[in-house]
């Protein structure tokens, strides 16, 4: 049994009751909670998304590269379950020694992990499109380590950093959750899919503008070049509708293949486009929104409408790979899932522009964020029950 796979969906529910009491606080039902901006963030990316990557990234390159599927890594599993409940802990507290303890113990599991995979060399005639892709992630999520955690210890200043938040930010979405991301689907599409990529030959352009674009909009934060910020988003961007164009383009004409899941996958990718235009717009246009409400409400768009979106599609798929290898497995997310989670990202996008409803938007975002969480955390959890009962059966 697969450790990461009860840590996903315990984490994913935990995103559901922190979507719920955020949208409880903006309604002034409850009181503000000391640290939930920071949790209800990373229960997403640090918790769905980092527990289901390095859960299945080693059993799915040993595949790719035809090697026997490695047992799980207790140490890596270890490292990056303690750390992140000791930062459960110690940011809510403001505690440098535990955020010191828990960013050390998530670094330590993520150089281990970028040990294994990078010691699954393939075989001679082995395909390995993503294998690259999560190699350079898994750097850009260390480097994002590095100043998530110094943060609260001061690196930022020593590092000479003029954003360090910025970097943080950028290494974590731009750089390890975009690569990853790709990975994923270039690896996965032909089997949920049942067809090819539209360009399989465009997969190392796709990488190099993936990390060209990433270390861009690493290091612009870093010096202070907001040129440089616009290159890297401009490579970023471009590598994102290449990856678009070879998922959407051998779909076209064929009803049968838009499922939700296949939706929920397209519309994730959507809202970062759709970013690129938003941001000329906002800096140059007439529309006046205040830089505080953008650089408050923003990250909830990447984090809600991007990552927990792609997580909706593709956990319960990977979920099924993993538990039960033999059936066919299937896309997540159903209709409730696909307007709830997008709805609700509108909902963020009316906060930023509007001051004066700005909770109210908030907390109908969270709310609809928290239904739409319900259909997923149930099919995972179905998963998970049913691989318990069969041994229980046997």
């Amino acid at each position: 049994m697969n450790p990461y796979i009860l840590m996903t969906a315990f984490f994913l529910s935990l995103a559901g009751l922190g979507a719920l009491e955020t949208m409880l606080a903006n309604l002034q039902v409850v009181a503000w909670f000391n640290g939930l901006r920071w949790l209800r963030v990373h229960f997403v990316t640090l918790g769905v998304l980092v527990e289901l990557v390095f859960g299945f990234l080693p059993t799915l390159v040993a595949a790719r590269v035809n090697k026997p599927h490695p047992t799980p890594h207790w140490g890596i599993w270890f490292f990056l379950n303690a750390g992140l409940m000791i930062l459960i802990v110690g940011i809510p507290l403001v505690n440098a020694a535990l955020i010191f303890a828990g960013g050390t113990l998530i670094f330590l599991a993520t150089i281990l992990l970028l040990r294994q995979l990078s010691m699954l060399d393939p075989k001679l005639g082995a395909p390995t499109p993503g294998r690259l892709f999560y190699l350079a992630g898994l750097i850009f999520l260390s480097l994002g380590i590095i100043f998530g955690t110094g943060l609260w210890l001061g690196w930022g200043e020593f590092l000479r950093a003029a954003a360090p938040k910025e970097i943080h930010l950028h290494a974590n979405l731009w750089g390890f959750t975009s690569l990853t991301f790709a990975g994923l689907l270039i690896d996965l599409y032909p089997g949920f899919a049942k067809r090819p990529l539209a360009l399989p030959r465009s997969l190392d352009a796709i990488l190099f503008l993936f990390i060209a674009g990433g270390t861009a909009l690493v290091v612009a934060p870093w010096i202070g070049d907001n040129l440089l910020m616009l290159v890297g988003l401009l490579l970023h961007h471009a590598a994102t509708g290449l990856l678009v164009f070879n998922v959407v383009k051998p779909l076209i004409g064929d009803r049968n293949a838009w499922n939700a899941g296949q939706v929920h996958l397209i519309a994730a990718y959507a809202w970062i486009l759709a970013g690129l235009a938003v941001v000329p717009i906002t800096v140059f246009g007439t529309l006046q929104v205040p830089l505080a409400n953008v650089e408050a409400q923003a990250p909830l768009i990447l984090v809600f409408g991007w990552v927990l979106q792609f997580a909706f599609a593709l956990a319960p798929y990977i979920f099924a790979r993993v538990l039960a290898p033999d059936q066919p497995a299937q896309l997540g997310g159903n209709r409730v899932s696909l307007f709830a989670l997008n709805a609700g990202t509108l909902c963020i996008v009316a906060a930023i522009i509007s001051e004066t409803y700005q909770a109210t938007f908030g907390a109908i975002a969270f709310g609809l964020w928290a239904i739409a969480i319900l259909p997923v955390v149930r099919e995972l959890w179905e998963h998970t029950r049913s691989i318990h009962s069969t041994f229980a059966a046997g």
